[in-house]
């Protein structure tokens, strides 16, 4: 045998130990990897996957609800704002609307003080009629479609419906208003107003 193939059998035999030694190597370090996931397996299984999948969808659905509920919370909180505000302008608003009527109650009792004593009368053309004791007298002289033509206590007036015609006797003041006139039947309705 020559030097070469000595050296070539040497290289072949140590090439195979190394291989054999790696192999031996690789095949321990997959053994032992084939361990770890076996136990990993082994650990899975007593967790009872699918139950544990199930219990954190519940804890993950119930986490989601409280979030949700702090949310809503956050809102009935701000809505509660916004009622207090809406109800505090509807307090105010309250009290201005209290205070004006009053206002005007005062204004109505003045007002009733001011016109204590209201007549009526309805007068044909050509007639008269007396209010307040004989006081003040009211006589048509002409009826026409609009208008009227009368004496009041003496004084020759044309009033229409809605005009006024303010009489003094003595202290006493009064208020003429002709209030319809009826031009068919030659009628005029009269509404005075005794004032103080």
């Amino acid at each position: 045998m020559n030097l070469s193939a000595k050296t070539l059998i040497a290289a072949v035999a140590t090439w195979t130990g190394i291989v054999a030694a790696a192999t031996w190597t690789v095949s321990l370090q997959f053994n032992d990897n084939l361990r770890e996931t076996i136990k990993s397996y082994e650990k899975v299984e007593k967790w009872k996957l699918p139950e544990a999948i199930t219990a954190s969808e519940k804890a993950t659905k119930k986490l989601m609800e409280h979030l949700d509920q702090f949310e809503t919370v956050d809102k009935l909180r701000s809505v509660n704002v916004e009622l207090k505000e809406r109800l505090h302008a509807i307090q105010n608003e309250s009290t201005e609307l209290k205070i004006q009527i009053t206002k005007l109650n005062e204004d109505v009792l003045s007002l009733q003080k001011m016109y204590s004593q209201r007549e009526q009368t309805t007068v044909k053309e050509g007639a008269s009629d007396s209010l307040f004791d004989e006081k003040l007298v009211i006589g048509i002289k002409t009826i026409y479609d609009g208008w009227v033509t009368c004496y009041i206590n003496g004084n020759f007036k044309s009033l229409s419906p809605g005009e006024f015609y303010y009489v003094s006797i003595g202290p006493i003041e009064y208020r003429v208003a002709v209030k319809e006139i009826n031009y068919m039947e030659k009628l005029a309705h009269f509404d005075v107003l005794q004032m103080k």
